[in-house]
């Protein structure tokens, strides 16, 4: 899919936008403007905002619908150093203050996840939900230095094969190829040193921690993929919705239900 060009097409038309939390740094952002309730959607690891298609097409109308690029992915770009959960997370909430969204919703896939997650813990209430969509595929937080080496080793090796390789084995058999392509085709256009190091930060991020800050209600929306080790571990901070049929990229591989399961979340709100 060409970049944002499903975006031109949804109703209630999304505005371009760039905003710059720091020195070095610009951030991309569609949104649709208004005074409806917000929702901020994050991407996750190698990705960009367009992965959220369907659910701003179904979205749209009934919300505030943002979606940023993060930064050093698709359009958006930066000069920093380091690329970490964190700091993802405090350009996010740069983002909410810069906007003035309040009672913001923030959905997060994957990598995504984690980075709402974090971003929930440091605006506290000006957050209404979280909602992760299969962002637990690993036990973060859990591995050895040696067990993230292991990991990382293939995606240094050759970061478009790796990609490849991981979309193949985390999406459904029945998911076609030409989707299967377009993602990894779409992940493999972020430079690997934004890539590796975000990686990285992920696997060695803890979300215990934030979990026992986040006053928001938290929301997940999984996959098959879930690792069973961090649903135990996580159960007692979410709900959990399970679409067993779908991989890891939900929002491709079954939109409806991920829109479904979206507005169950939602209309939730405490």
């Amino acid at each position: 899919m060409p970049y944002l060009e499903s975006i031109t097409t949804l109703k209630g038309a999304m505005s371009e936008r760039s905003f710059s939390p720091q020195t070095g740094t610009v951030l991309q952002y569609s949104d649709t403007g208004g005074d409806a309730s917000p929702v901020l959607l994050v991407h996750g690891w190698t990705c960009n905002q367009t992965f959220w298609s369907a659910q701003v097409e179904h979205l749209a109308g009934r919300y505030r619908i943002i979606t940023p690029d993060l930064a050093g992915h698709g359009r958006s770009v930066s000069d920093r150093g380091a690329w970490t959960i964190d700091g993802f997370a405090a350009d996010v909430c740069r983002l909410v203050d810069h906007l003035r969204l309040q009672r913001v919703v923030l959905v997060g896939h994957s990598m995504g996840g984690a980075v709402a997650l974090e971003a929930a813990a440091r605006l506290g209430a000006g957050v209404g939900v979280v909602v992760v969509v299969d962002t637990f595929v690993f036990d973060y937080g859990h591995y050895t230095a040696k067990q993230i080496a292991e990991l990382m080793a293939p995606f240094r090796r050759d970061l478009p094969a790796a990609l490849h390789k991981l979309v193949q084995n985390t999406t459904a058999q029945r998911t076609d190829r030409v989707v299967i392509d377009g993602i990894a085709e779409q992940m493999a256009r972020t430079s690997p040193t934004v890539a590796l190091p975000a990686f990285e930060s992920l696997f060695a991020w803890d979300p215990l921690s934030v979990f026992n800050t986040i006053a928001a209600p938290i929301r997940c929306i999984n996959g098959a993929l879930t690792n069973e080790k961090a649903r135990s571990r996580y159960a007692g901070f979410v709900s959990e919705q399970v679409i067993s049929d779908a991989g890891h990229f939900l929002m491709q591989e079954a939109p409806a239900r991920v829109n479904e399961a979206l507005d169950r979340a939602l209309s939730d709100r405490a």
